[in-house]
């Protein structure tokens, strides 16, 4: 029985801005999709059997829905496209095109030349090194899930004591942007292949801090300087006073503690913000109060945790950022951090204080002055 087609017309614009009708049948119709079902069923490396699974069909059925014998009713149809969408993404990762992953993939092996050989990187993800050879040379293609292994493989290759190296700062870039669809211009991608970006020692110095250390420091930055150049020329905060107001809070007694709580908290009220001066302070001690409420009574120093393997180089940059903005010398801003990361949820809060105390034209010699009295009645 033959059968029926139908003529579905479309008005689309054609030459000098006249309108055309455009006329198509449903057999042209089907023939478009069955075309492009082939093309990406092939592109994701699907089997007729893997699909008619997928959609409830044999693989039988599948291959005349291929060779144009018949064609799936809608709802086969939808799930068929379904389907490919699904096989397109892994989490945030979306297939490639294999001739422009070829290219990648090549460009990739030159870049960690010495580092990887085919066969080691095949070992990684499952393959046989002629697999990756295939790949390469566009003789196979790779499904999302090749593709992605691959990708991750050389994605910790590009790790340094948890971050990206300087060395493949460029292409770990690019790797983060395919991992997580977020595209990238060809041009760029070309330009970033080879190129390193060396870090400061304070970055070198961020690298060796645990994962929840790294994740204070970097989300609360503000907490962990106190240089104000930038925004308030007129404050400066010493911090070997401080740090030594910190010391010598150390060595109270628990009573003492409290009247030193007491004796500063009357001195240290911040109200809102009027100007740009005071914001500057105002966000400051907001990210105090963040650190404070974030570490808690856990003891984040000392417990081992994991290093951050999935440090992104976003992340980096941004920390760098940060580094430059407050204008500080890296090797200062190094003794700062590190000092802080050793101050217990208590002796955060008093440093605070202390800040606000300054901020509001007390004398911090003064206040140790006053705190080296209370351990010397103290200790009588």
């Amino acid at each position: 029985m033959r059968k029926e087609t139908k003529d579905f017309c479309f008005v689309v614009a054609g030459k000098k801005g006249k309108l055309v009708l455009h006329k198509i049948s449903s057999s042209d119709v089907e023939k478009r999709c069955v075309q492009r079902w082939e093309k990406e069923l092939d592109e994701l490396c699907i089997s007729q059997s893997e699909l008619g699974a997928a959609i409830g069909k044999s693989q039988k059925t599948v291959s005349r829905y291929m060779n144009g014998e018949t064609f799936p009713d809608s709802e086969t149809a939808d799930r068929l496209d379904k389907f490919i969408i699904e096989k397109s993404y892994i989490d945030d990762f979306r297939h490639i095109k294999s001739d422009v992953f070829a290219d990648l993939l090549m460009r990739l092996m030159d870049e960690f030349k010495g580092e990887i050989t085919q066969e080691k990187l095949a070992r990684k993800i499952g393959k046989h090194q002629k697999d990756i050879s295939n790949l390469i040379y566009q003789k196979t293609k790779a499904s999302t899930r090749t593709q992605l292994d691959i990708l991750r493989a050389f994605e910790k290759l590009c790790d340094c004591n948890g971050a990206a190296s300087s060395r493949h700062w460029g292409v770990s870039v690019i790797i983060e942007r395919y991992l997580y669809n977020k595209g990238i211009p060809e041009v760029l991608e070309k330009r970033l292949f080879g190129v390193s970006m060396p870090y400061g020692s304070f970055i070198q110095y961020f690298l060796t801090l645990n994962m929840k250390m790294q994740t204070l420091v970097h989300d609360y930055f503000d907490a962990f300087h106190d240089n104000l150049k930038q925004a308030s020329p007129g404050i400066s905060f010493d911090f070997t006073q401080l740090s030594h107001g910190i010391m010598l809070f150390r060595q109270l007694s628990e009573d003492n503690k409290e009247n030193a709580f007491a004796m500063l908290q009357a001195e240290s009220v911040i109200g809102f913000p009027k100007n740009d001066h005071e914001y500057a302070f105002f966000k400051k001690i907001t990210a105090y109060r963040h650190v404070i409420a974030e570490i808690g009574e856990s003891d984040y120093i000392n417990t081992d945790f994991d290093k951050n393997s999935k440090l992104s180089t976003v992340y980096i940059t941004e920390l760098e950022g940060f580094v430059n903005l407050c204008e500080a010398d890296e090797a200062q801003l190094i003794r700062e951090v590190s000092f802080k990361l050793s101050l217990t949820q208590q002796e955060w809060y008093f440093w605070s204080l202390m800040l606000v105390y300054e901020f509001n034209g007390n004398n911090i010699s003064s206040l140790c002055g006053q705190l080296s009295e209370m351990i010397s009645t103290q200790n009588d």
